[in-house]
């Protein structure tokens, strides 16, 4: 599971399945104790932009 920044109220988490389920982004950062500036931004996501540190474990395509 990933988190990205959609907007200033609005989180999505990416599942395992590549579903994305909306986050409410004050009460995630209240439960880490304040924001995280290190959550990626949606948009750069979906453009390809990834950091190393955003991208879990990779597993083979079965095909």
């Amino acid at each position: 599971m990933s988190l990205a920044v959609v907007d200033k109220k609005t989180l999505v988490s990416i599942l395992g399945s590549g579903r994305m389920v909306k986050v409410d982004r004050a009460t995630f950062e209240a439960s880490l104790g304040g924001p995280d500036p290190s959550l990626p931004l949606l948009s750069d996501l979906k453009a390809g932009r990834v950091g190393p540190q955003h991208v879990g474990s990779c597993t083979p395509l079965r095909g």
